[in-house]
């Protein structure tokens, strides 16, 4: 067996089964009893891979998109999602286009959701549109 597999698949499955609570390296580590710096390799590459998400310095991880994706699982910034669609229908009914919702992120697509509109037209995003600009960009209605 490849015990650094195991490691992966450990950190992974910790932090799947409280989803919504980010977990500390040190929290992690010590419950799998590894070394902290075996521990944090490991899990640079699985943010790396997007596998995880950093949620901010001494913050804790949660798990990336790479894992919703995986597993089929939708409820990927599914806070984000809530939050933003009442906002994201009114601009899409006032406009008739689409709402698309981005997010800032370190690395990786920052799509995040869609409110498409009844008319739809369909645009493709090539990867250098979504990597120009690496902000949130907030639309709102009067």
């Amino acid at each position: 067996m490849i015990q650094v597999v195991h490691r992966a698949l450990d950190i992974l499955e910790i932090i799947a089964a409280d989803p919504e609570k980010p977990k500390s390296l040190g929290e992690i580590a010590n419950t799998l009893g590894l070394n902290h710096g075996t521990c944090a390799n490991i899990m640079k590459t699985l943010v790396t891979r997007k596998y995880l998400e950093q949620v901010g310095t001494k913050k804790g991880y949660i798990l990336g998109s790479r894992s919703y994706t995986l597993s089929g699982n939708d409820a990927y910034r599914k806070d984000l999602i809530e939050a933003a669609a009442p906002e994201m229908e009114k601009l899409t009914a006032a406009t008739n286009e689409n709402s698309l919702l981005f997010s800032a992120v370190t690395n990786g697509s920052p799509y995040t959701g869609s409110v498409p509109s009844k008319s739809c037209r369909c645009v493709q995003l090539t990867k250098s549109m979504c990597t120009m600009q690496r902000r949130a960009v907030c639309y709102s209605l009067c």
